[in-house]
């Protein structure tokens, strides 16, 4: 992951406050802070913290994710969850149920082929066709997961490098949204909250979207 501390974030965010020796704003509040644009990050990101490891199918064709949300799936693994197989291709999931309505109820089968997912039910994902009781069935999995809270400043913050800005503006928007809302300060906080935005806007432009429906996009 990244290599900033949360000692690195604090000590910037007490230089931008003209608050050098933590009068004002204790290193605990300041900590506080930074585990709050962590997550904030990853709620705008789901990639920005993922879990990329195989795991084991439960029987039929819906299944769950342990973590935030389901990005991909990437291929078989066998029944063993170590023995790398077929692709899996990502299919729209209204597409899917006009083309063939009866795909819950299909047979099952021991290789899987495609998968989709629901927004509105973000943890859950489908895959087809449906996986039988037995044997087992493993596929490789990438999903969206919570980021680990810091526990001390001195941790390394769970994140690559280039959410660092982020994390910071968030930071300070919270440090200068302390005061009043007819204070200087309250405009200086919602700029910061208004940079943090637009940081995380610009690496969604800039980057290809997550969203699962990638490979149909454009065809």
């Amino acid at each position: 992951m990244g290599t900033v501390t949360g000692t690195e974030i604090q000590a910037k965010a007490s230089e931008l406050a003209g608050d050098a020796d933590n009068v004002t704003w204790t290193t605990d509040q300041i900590l506080a802070w930074i585990n709050e644009a962590i997550l904030l990050v990853a709620s705008q990101r789901p990639d920005a913290s993922v879990l990329h490891d195989a795991v084991q199918l439960s029987a039929g064709t819906k299944q769950t994710v342990t973590g935030r949300r389901p990005i991909r799936v990437v291929r078989n693994m066998g029944a063993d969850g170590a023995t790398p197989g077929d692709v899996v291709h990502f299919v729209d999931m209204e597409a899917k149920d006009r083309l063939e309505p009866g795909w819950h109820s299909a047979t099952p089968d021991t290789t899987v082929l495609e998968w989709t997912w629901d927004e509105d039910d973000p943890t859950c994902y489908y895959v087809s066709p449906p996986v039988p009781s037995s044997p087992a069935v493993w596929v490789d999995l990438v999903q969206a997961v919570d980021p680990t809270a810091m526990a001390a400043l001195t941790d390394t913050i769970p994140l690559d490098d280039v959410y660092t800005p982020a994390v910071l503006e968030w930071v300070m928007y919270r440090v200068f949204g302390r005061d009043a809302v007819e204070t200087p300060n309250n405009a200086r906080s919602m700029q910061h909250l208004q940079a943090c935005a637009q940081l995380l806007g610009v690496k969604l432009r800039g980057d290809i979207s997550i969203k699962p429906v990638h490979e149909t996009e454009g065809t």
